[in-house]
């Protein structure tokens, strides 16, 4: 069943929205964890902390990362769906939306 013109609007802009609140929480969750890992290296380092503790940190903080570059690899697609249901998709649309890094 092929959906409406419409109809397709509506899922990218729910698509959208989604993956923006998605990303926004995983960010949330790394700066959250970002300071777990800095207590923890700080409790290593003056003996009342096990670098086993400190580890499990790292290792969270580096996952949450992980999944923040899924979520805004997911926001993209979500957007360029939604340029797309909207007519807007185009070259000029992708060099004014996505960010060139070197």
């Amino acid at each position: 069943m092929e959906l409406t013109s419409r109809e397709r609007l509506d899922h990218a802009l729910t698509a959208s929205r989604e993956q923006r609140a998605r990303a926004e929480a995983v960010a949330m969750a790394v700066r959250h964890l970002t300071e777990v890992t800095r207590i923890e290296r700080l409790a290593l380092e003056t003996g009342t902390g096990t670098q086993t503790d400190f580890l499990r940190a790292e290792a969270d903080l580096h996952r949450a990362r992980a999944a923040l570059v899924q979520a805004e690899y997911g926001e993209l697609l979500a957007q360029l769906e939604l340029a797309n249901a909207t007519g807007d998709l185009s070259m000029d649309w992708l060099y004014r939306t996505l960010e060139t890094t070197p």
